[in-house]
C-alpha cells in the first residue's frame, strides 16, 4: 500500500513541472521570408495552417476594431485566418505575421493567455522593440 501512494505521488510531481514553450524562431523566420504577402496566401507553419487575407482599413472600421493584424480560427481550412491590413510595410508584414504564428503555436502547446506574451518577447528579440 505504501508503494502504490509512493507511485502516486510520483506521477502528481511530474505531471506539475513546468513546460517550456518550444519556439522554433529559424522556421518561424523562414516561413515568414518565403511569404509574398498574397490576399488568400496560404501557408503552414509548426504543422499549423494558415491562410492571409489583406483587409482595408475601411474593412476593419468600427468600434473596438483597431487592430492592423489579428488572428482567428480558420473558416476555410483547419487552423487559423490571419487578417491584415493591406498597407502595411513588408517589413511590418513580416514582424506581425512572425508574432501571429508563433502565438498561435504557443496556444496549441497549451500556454493559453500567456501566448501573446511569449510571442512578443520572442518577436522583440528577433526585431527590436516596436516603433
Amino acid at each position: 500500500m505504501v508503494k502504490i501512494h509512493f507511485t502516486f505521488y510520483k506521477i502528481k510531481m511530474e505531471t506539475e513541472k513546468t513546460k517550456e514553450p518550444e519556439i522554433l524562431k529559424d522556421e518561424a523566420l523562414r516561413t515568414v521570408s518565403n511569404l509574398k504577402f498574397e490576399d488568400f496566401e496560404s501557408f503552414s507553419y509548426h504543422n499549423i495552417n494558415f491562410l492571409l487575407i489583406l483587409v482595408t482599413k475601411e474593412d476593419i472600421s468600427g468600434p473596438g476594431n483597431q487592430e492592423e493584424i489579428f488572428l482567428s480560427a480558420s473558416t476555410a481550412t483547419r487552423g487559423f485566418d490571419i487578417y491584415m491590413l493591406d498597407t502595411l510595410s513588408i517589413e511590418d508584414k513580416k514582424r506581425r505575421i512572425f508574432h501571429e504564428i508563433i502565438e498561435a503555436d504557443l496556444r496549441k502547446q497549451g500556454f493559453g493567455e500567456g501566448s501573446h506574451e511569449l510571442a512578443l518577447k520572442t518577436e522583440v528579440d528577433i526585431f527590436g522593440e516596436r516603433k
